[in-house]
């Protein structure tokens, strides 16, 4: 037994404050949580007010009204994006006239305008150019790639070719 009684220990201030501040925080939160509250019950109320106003103000004629707008959209919105998925095919001409070489006749040609593939028959007087020609459309900025098909030398002593090109798919919108 002890006659004199042990001072207790004390805590560290630190833990005194930190106590208080968490009793304030939590106070804070419960207040915070009805303030919410009540202001997410008047934002309801307030809303429900508004839509019974709108159902009030309807009338057959703006109903009728709103579902022409409706529809005149959609048609718009549809027409948008055919313009554009649209491809200017036109466009071909002035590529092919932009690469052609000056000895090379071109005489027929087919478009795959979906495939962007360009199948073009030409004619031209010896291999050199038709190699020349090969040369321009490697440089061609419009062009992915190029395949030459067919070389044969025709009755007049003439080179007779086929070319299928690859346009880029930019290159037609």
């Amino acid at each position: 037994m002890e006659i004199i009684p042990k001072e207790t220990p004390r805590l560290p201030e630190w833990l005194n404050i930190l106590f208080y501040i968490l009793i304030f925080l939590f106070v804070t939160s419960i207040v915070s949580i009805f303030i919410l509250n009540n202001s997410l019950s008047n934002s309801l109320k307030e809303l429900s007010s508004l839509e019974i106003t709108i159902l009030q103000k309807e009338t057959p004629e703006n109903a009728l009204l709103e579902d022409k707008i409706l529809l005149y959209r959609d048609k718009i919105r549809d027409f948008s994006y055919l313009a554009d998925q649209h491809l200017i095919t036109s466009k071909v001409f002035g590529i092919v006239e932009g690469f052609s070489h000056p000895e090379v006749w071109f005489s027929n040609f087919e478009l795959d305008s979906r495939k962007g593939e360009l199948s073009l028959n030409g004619k031209t007087d010896d291999f050199k150019t038709l190699g020349q020609q090969l040369l321009i459309l490697k440089d061609e900025e419009s062009i992915t790639g190029y395949t030459l098909k067919q070389a044969l030398i025709d009755n007049e002593g003439k080179i007779d070719f086929t070319l299928l090109i690859n346009l880029s798919p930019e290159t037609l919108k």
